[in-house]
């Protein structure tokens, strides 16, 4: 017997509703919004919550976590962490796009050229390495070469795709992020 998607999405819906949290069937709880919680030390979103109101004692909250997307009404912020349970607070907040000074070799792959000393920056997008650019432009020869075969790359060249495993392995190493 086959099932028709209305008839799926009906049992999926049916299945939602009998799982939602008890606060939601109190009748002396009723729904107010959805919040998002930002820890205000460190800019972390500790995830979205709906605020349930208590009918007896005017004041009185109940905040429930909510792990499928819901729309958000508004936004608070807490502070410290006594409230985690933990002894570890939330983790600082970092910029999603920061871009470091380094200077090392390069070896490329492809060109079959490299440079004992150049520098790049090396540019970390949510924190991992997106692209790696010449901080000015680089002198690359191919090794054990005359001074005839030289290239020369501007500065602001992403080499990210042709910088060989080691050369990558060394610049996270030297910037001190795992490999």
């Amino acid at each position: 017997m086959e099932t028709s998607l209305d008839d799926l999405f009906s049992e999926a819906i049916a299945a939602i509703r009998s799982a939602q949290p008890a606060a939601v069937t109190s009748p002396v709880w009723y729904r107010s919004r959805g919040l998002a919680l930002i820890h205000a030390e460190t800019g972390v979103l500790l995830g979205n919550f709906t605020e349930y109101l208590h009918r007896g004692q005017p004041g009185s909250r109940r905040l429930v976590r909510e792990d499928p997307p819901m729309p958000v009404e508004a936004t608070e912020t807490l502070s410290g962490s006594w409230w985690t349970g933990s002894d570890e607070p939330p983790t600082s907040k970092r910029a999603w796009h920061e871009s470091r000074l380094a200077t090392l070799a390069l070896e490329f792959r492809t060109l079959g050229v490299s440079s004992p000393s150049a520098a790049v920056y090396a540019v970390f997008g949510e924190g991992c390495l997106t692209r790696v650019e010449l901080a000015a432009d680089t002198l690359l020869a191919r090794p054990g070469s005359s001074l005839s075969e030289l290239v020369i790359l501007p500065a602001g060249t992403d080499v990210i795709r042709d910088l060989s495993r080691a050369t990558i392995n060394s610049l996270l190493t030297q910037l001190g992020q795992p490999l």
